[in-house]
């Protein structure tokens, strides 16, 4: 007979490996940083209080897709980027002009993407996986640009990284260019945005078990934008709400959904949007 002290450690202990394997994972990504200097932050404001805020939250292992011609002064850029990788941080190309590859040349792009990995080698020495995004998602205007490209990022050892939760948190921002983070205008636009995120999610989340009848391991796109930087702590309460929880990107690239090969071009609403057009066309 089965001691029931024992047997009630064996319930617990597969119980938690059920809860375990059950719990869906996300990874938080930033695009567009260093942020252009606005009318409540300069770049380097804002990006400490992201990272404060990613400090106060213990989260560690988040990525930072920049442009390192944001700022006109390349100094200023570095030290700023340099702040996302001394803080325990992953940094990844994003190219340096935020170039769409739907609209300049093969030549032009990767031009542009050699140019911004000059300036974060002058980052970090230790910046040794070359993690990549494609600027508004845009992987080409055909499958021939699309393969073309693929394969040249290949080549020079990049990891393409495109997002399973996509949201448009910079346009909620463009509407608060001149408008004081302290205004309940402002803080209206907010609660729009947490809307906005959590229908994203949501749908990210279905997309997922509808197509791969399972949960992905998600990383999530945002922008290094003043709304979105002032609602990180709520963005990171919403999430851990839907029991999502939050882990690092090197947690969450392992998922084999990010080697999916996708064969055509509709990609500006991120991978699980690309998978349902495939599945759906």
């Amino acid at each position: 007979m089965i001691n029931k002290k024992y047997l009630t450690i064996l319930i617990i202990f597969f119980a938690a490996r059920f809860c375990l394997a059950g719990t869906v994972e996300l990874a938080l990504s930033f695009d567009d940083g260093p942020g252009f200097d606005s009318h409540n932050y300069t770049s380097e404001e804002r990006a400490d209080k992201l990272l404060n805020t990613l400090k106060k939250r213990n989260i560690e292992g988040a990525i930072f897709f920049v442009n390192m011609c944001n700022l006109k002064e390349i100094d200023r850029s570095i030290k700023v980027v340099r702040k996302y990788f001394q803080n325990g941080h992953y940094v990844g190309n994003h190219t340096c002009m935020h170039y769409s590859y739907n609209k300049v040349s093969r030549e032009k792009f990767t031009a542009d993407v050699l140019l911004n990995q000059k300036y974060l080698e002058q980052v970090d020495t230790r910046l040794l996986t070359k993690y990549f995004r494609f600027p508004f998602f845009h992987e080409g205007q055909n499958l021939t640009e699309r393969q073309y490209i693929l394969d040249w990022l290949k080549k020079y050892q990049y990891v393409n990284v495109p997002a399973t939760v996509y949201t448009e948190d910079y346009k909620f921002d463009e509407k608060m260019i001149n408008v004081d983070k302290k205004s309940d205008q402002y803080k209206s636009e907010q609660k729009k945005l947490l809307k906005s995120i959590s229908n994203q999610i949501d749908i990210a989340m279905e997309l997922s078990e509808k197509h791969l009848k399972r949960q992905v391991k998600h990383n999530i796109v945002l922008h290094e934008v003043d709304l979105t930087v002032d609602s990180l702590d709520m963005i990171i309460d919403l999430i851990i709400s839907k029991k999502i929880k939050i882990v690092s990107l090197d947690q969450v690239i392992t998922d084999q959904v990010y080697k999916k090969n996708i064969n055509h071009t509709k990609t500006e609403l991120g991978l699980l949007q690309q998978i349902s057009y495939e599945k759906n066309k």
